[in-house]
């Protein structure tokens, strides 16, 4: 997929102030992120879709990691 078929994706996803609008703005603000998107060669629009579905989840999961090993030192701390 082009830069300009990512974006127009994108785009149409994007509907209000969830997600895929940040996701939209972020990739307009940051060209360089949006042409290393297209050098991945995404054969079509559920290829793109999956590729950042599977993203957005990693990074979720490393939030939720972040967030129990910071609740799990808290209650280390509280025993002590």
């Amino acid at each position: 997929m082009t830069e300009n078929q990512i974006l127009e994706t994108v785009r149409s996803l994007a509907g209000g102030k969830g997600l895929c609008s940040a996701l939209y703005q972020g990739l307009l603000a940051n060209p360089e992120e949006l042409t290393r998107l297209a050098k991945l060669n995404f054969k079509d629009v559920v290829d793109l879709i999956l590729y950042l579905g599977i993203i957005i989840t990693a990074n979720e999961a490393c939030k939720l990691s972040k967030e129990n090993r910071e609740t799990t030192l808290e209650v280390l701390e509280d025993e002590e």
